[in-house]
Formats: structure tokens, sequence, C-alpha cells
């Protein structure tokens, strides 16, 4: 029996955020036909998956990934440009304006800003808690909370009600299902007791809201990705530097003269 020809292929993953999410999308690709390994690494966000060309190609590892609830794109050898027209699944030829670096920086920014803005605001609902106002200041004051609460966290989370809304339709769960109930759950209680605070008091359910928990909860989750986006960026750096310390040529004594060869 003729011993298949296995090829390897490296795919970026988007959408992990814990092992369970690894698990999960190794298990996607080693049930397909043809898929001998498959190693995930969440810290880097690739896969590496050893197949046979005869009976699954790169995009039928990504569609397969896509499935699980995920994305999964080619990442080109390197030296090896484009040919052609993209297929589904796969990534074309690297440019100016996808740089991983570029793309790296750029969504470091996003989560910089959305986790500043969201902790200010939720900050500043927190401090309006303790102020003293008058009672006729609530009829105009609260419909602005909910107001300013609901344009900072559906903007601020919307990363992860859609990543939390993706595992829902495949049948998972994972980190942002728990935020997002979480949130979910603190948000609506607060927009209901707003806006129909009569209804709220018939059921005896407390005047409170907490519009201030959720977007705190949700100023600290883009806090952590940017915290650990950053170190990952730093300490890839660092490998660089070192590696850019190794030599470049070797000096070798052949009958006695030295010559020095690059390595």
């Amino acid at each position: 029996m003729t011993t298949p020809t296995l090829a390897d292929c490296a795919l970026d993953i988007g959408g992990m955020t814990c092992p369970a999410c690894v698990r999960r999308v190794e298990k996607a690709l080693t049930k397909l036909d043809g898929v001998a390994s498959a190693q995930v690494n969440l810290a880097t966000e690739v896969a590496t998956v050893s197949y046979d060309p005869v009976l699954v190609q790169p995009a039928g590892l990504a569609a397969a990934v896509s499935a699980a609830g995920y994305t999964g794109t080619l990442r080109p050898r390197a030296g090896t440009p484009a040919a052609g027209p993209a297929q589904p699944g796969t990534a074309p030829a690297p440019g100016p304006a996808d740089d991983p670096e570029d793309r790296r920086d750029a969504g470091l920014a996003d989560l910089k800003r959305k986790w500043q803005v969201a902790l200010a605001a939720g900050l500043a609902l927190m401090v309006l808690m303790y102020v003293p106002l008058p009672i006729d200041a609530m009829d105009w004051l609260m419909p602005l909370l909910l107001v300013a609460a609901t344009v900072v966290q559906f903007w601020a989370g919307r990363g992860v009600y859609a990543a939390a809304w993706s595992a829902a339709r495949h049948g998972s769960t994972n980190m942002n299902t728990l935020v997002a109930l979480g949130t979910g759950v603190a948000y609506g209680y607060s927009a209901f007791v707003t806006l129909w605070p009569g209804a709220a008091e018939s059921w005896g359910l407390p005047l409170h809201v907490s519009f201030e928990t959720s977007l705190v909860i949700l100023a600290l989750v883009p806090m952590g990705k940017w915290l650990e986006g950053r170190a990952k960026k730093q300490t890839a750096a660092a490998i660089r530097a070192l590696a850019g310390l190794s030599p470049r040529t070797a000096r070798v004594i052949r009958g006695g003269v030295e010559d020095d060869i690059p390595v």
C-alpha cells in the first residue's frame, strides 16, 4: 500500500478566546478526510495542518474552520507569490495594506479606544449614582443615561456580542457567551426599569439601574485583549531582535587559509 505524500500549511485562525476554542478548531480539522494532524496555537492564533492533497485542499480546511464558528485564512508561504485570482478560503498575496504588523497595530488601537471610552463612560455613570440629585432631575436624566449607555455598550461590545452569537449558532459557548449574558442582563434590566418604571414597581422590582456595571465589564474585556496583544507584539519584537544577532558568516580554515562564507 502506497503511503500518501502529505503537505503542510498554516492557517491564521480568528475568533479564538480560550483553550476550548483550540480544541474545537483542532477537532473540526482532524475530522476531515485526508487530515493527518492539526495543531493550533492559541498565542499565535495559527493552525499547522498536515494533510493529503489528494483528499483535501486548503480551501476545505478553511471551510471546516468557518463551519466551527471561527475564521481560517491560508497563510502564504514566504517568498511564494500568489498566482491567479484568490480562491475561497485563501489569502491574496500580501501588499502594503495587508501587512500583518499594520493589521495588528490597527487592532490594538481599536481595542485601546474601546476600553478607554467604555471605562470612562462606566466610571462617569458610577459617579452619578452617588451625586445627590432632586427627584425631578431623574425624569430627564435616566433617559439620557439610557441613550449614552446604549451607544457605548453596543459600540464597545460589538465584537463580544458577534462572537457570542456566532458560537451560539454553531451550538457552542465560550468566554464571549458569559460576557454577553452578564452584560446583556444588566443592560436589559436597567433599560426596562428606565422605560417602564410603573410596570417595574407594580411587579415589586427595585428601580435600580446597572448601566455602569455592564460598561465597566465591557471595558475590562478589550483592556485584557489589548494588554495581551501588546505583550505578544513586544515578545515578537524581542525574538526578532535576538534572531538578528545570529552570525551571518562563518570563518572556515581550509589548508591553512581562512575563508568567510555566508551561513
